[in-house]
């Protein structure tokens, strides 16, 4: 009888002379399906699984932030609140039960549907690597290797209730291999001594600022002016990578008084201590010194910011510290598929976290902390000529990585998958069908192992345009049509730009909440929006040779503006540098 090997990744050096067991679509190098072979049937393809399971994770995030916390003052000699705790380490947290749920999942599945696996090759590590930053810990989790690692310990924890046989197959790998820190380039290196040196000149009118201006989104400009508005001077905080001491005895002796509900929770407990990142433990309290040499305002009554939850670990901390001792915190949407999509996470934590949130236009019913604003995003220099003589359209295909991150009600690991095998077949069809104008088909510059422009050529498509070869300026000025294959921040600012664009996505792969599917529905009738490509190709083909008499259409116009006032709001800088100053006076002008 032959023997079958479960293969968790594309880690080629593990594959034997075996019947094998895909574990997804995430397995192989050159395509994004694999065909023939026997793949395992992906657990969120079932489209309420993941509801539930979002659930479940939401609960069982709230009830380790807790206990967390508690751990955490103790280790640093703190006593801070959770609220404080949720800030500084509750990304990282949900992200990481995230990423190892659905992991454990596939494992489970996989062992549920084909009990006659034989044996698993895994990897054998040095030390586990640990990462020094929630944003290092993030970009750690979308490579194969780490992934292999992961599914090697979740298949090691459940061998007991399976006669699967593990074998060690490759050499050691050490932890050094998954370094992954902040740009250090020349450029990176002056641009944080001029920052530095700026904070030190200006150190006492700094100080002083009663309100801080982070990563707004608004442009350099615009926060210049504001803070001038406010007799103040704009301040810098850069990034910092700090030395990766591990202390690994202090981390065995850490423990969480929580009780354990299931094997995937005993698997959490006794991993995550192992996995946390040094910035949350080893680091806190460099950090802690390092910021009290930076400068920054003591007494802000006001933080404005927009997107720096995930990947600033020195302004989070600030952040955090400030909101401690009742400084107010305005956070902004930051992208597209807010207020659209059926349950988002990382929209739900920007609320909690905030004061007062700050959308591109929509609301929610009993939350009068979200204020309906504009647009944060400076897109006054995305400017293009209306009447395009370049008869070129811009087909926009999604970049996300092979193994799914932060759960949301959008595509992941396996969906992804197929979402490039669809793209691959609509784009043929599009230029099969639609033969007057030109289509290119534009991809994310980091490919995530996903080898696009060699799955591309394979199908003898040779044009293609990338983020790291062609600005988003000139990708809206050079062509005369954008389609978006996803939900997402472009379709917004082609919408607030009032550029031609249509939006094809199924709400089977993006499911969208109660209060914006008849948003959408508008947009069908307009045809913007399609959730089938058949359709979507037919209008194309119906428009191509007037593009911009579809799109000033009475009806089409009517549409996309009543979309536009709820999701996308667009005004000029001036207006919005107004908006802006009128609402933070009116939140602490009797403390100014």
């Amino acid at each position: 009888m032959k023997l079958i090997q479960l293969i968790t990744t594309s880690n080629e050096e593990l594959a034997d002379n075996a019947k094998i067991i895909y574990l997804g679509n995430w397995c192989k190098k050159n395509s994004y399906i694999i065909k023939n072979e026997t793949v395992v049937p992906y657990h969120w393809d079932d489209r309420k699984k993941i509801e539930i399971d979002n659930e479940y994770l939401d609960n069982l995030y709230e009830k380790l932030l807790s206990t967390l916390c508690e751990t955490l003052n103790k280790a640093n000699k703190r006593n801070n609140s959770k609220e404080y705790w949720r800030i500084i380490i509750g990304y990282w947290l949900f992200y990481y039960l995230s990423v190892s749920f659905e992991r454990w999942e596939n494992v489970s599945a996989a062992l549920s549907k084909y009990p006659n696996i034989n044996y698993y090759n895994s990897i054998n590590v040095k030390n586990e690597p640990i990462s020094n930053t929630t944003r290092e810990f993030m970009k750690l989790t979308s490579s194969t290797t780490w992934n292999h690692l992961i599914y090697s310990k979740i298949i090691n924890f459940l061998k007991k209730e399976n006669k699967l046989e593990i074998r060690s197959k490759t050499k050691e790998i050490y932890d050094d291999n998954f370094y992954y820190g902040y740009k250090k380039n020349l450029f990176h290196k002056a641009k944080t001594f001029l920052m530095s040196k700026y904070m030190h000149v200006f150190k006492k009118k700094i100080e002083k600022n009663k309100i801080v201006f982070f990563k707004t989104y608004l442009g350099l400009a615009s926060e210049l002016i504001l803070n001038l508005k406010f007799k103040q001077l704009p301040l810098f905080i850069s990034n910092k990578d700090f030395e990766k001491k591990i202390n690994f005895l202090l981390r065995s002796k850490l423990d969480l008084d929580y009780r354990a509900n299931n094997l995937f929770e005993k698997f959490i407990i006794e991993n995550i201590f192992k996995n946390i990142p040094l910035e949350f433990l080893e680091n806190y309290n460099l950090i802690g010194d390092h910021i009290e040499k930076l400068n920054l305002p003591i007494k802000p009554l006001l933080i404005i910011s927009t997107r720096s939850l995930s990947s600033d670990n020195i302004f989070v901390r600030y952040l955090a510290e400030k909101k401690e001792t009742g400084t107010k915190i305005f956070y902004g949407q930051h992208g597209g598929a807010y207020g659209q999509i059926k349950f988002s996470w990382a929209e739900d934590h920007e609320i909690k976290i905030s004061d007062n949130y700050l959308t591109w236009g929509w609301k929610k019913e009993n939350q009068n902390k979200i204020i309906p604003m504009f647009v944060l995003k400076n897109i006054d220099n995305l400017k293009f000529k209306k009447k395009n003589e370049i008869k070129k359209i811009c087909y926009f295909v999604r970049s996300r990585p092979k193994f799914t991150g932060r759960i949301d009600s959008s595509t992941g690991s396996n969906q992804m998958a197929k979402y490039y095998d669809n793209c691959l077949k609509y784009y043929n069809n599009f230029i099969k069908k639609i033969n007057d104008i030109t289509i290119i088909p534009r991809f994310h510059e980091a490919e995530f192992e996903w080898n696009h422009r060699d799955i591309w050529k394979n199908h003898n498509i040779k044009k293609f345009s990338f983020t790291d070869g062609e600005s988003l300026e000139k990708v809206y000025k050079n062509y005369e049509l954008l389609i978006y294959s996803y939900i997402s921040t472009g379709f917004l600012e082609s919408l607030a730009l009032d550029k031609p664009f249509i939006l094809i996505a199924s709400t089977d792969e993006w499911p969208l909440r109660d209060e914006a599917k008849e948003d959408f529905e508008d947009l069908k009738t307009a045809n913007i929006y399609f959730e089938n490509e058949d359709e979507a190709i037919e209008h194309l083909r119906k428009i191509s040779k007037n593009i911009n008499g579809w799109w000033n259409d009475f009806k089409v116009k009517k549409i996309k503006n009543k979309f536009r006032n709820k999701y996308a709001i667009k005004n000029s800088n001036n207006l919005k540098i107004k908006k802006i100053y009128n609402l933070i006076k009116n939140t602490v002008s009797h403390e100014i």
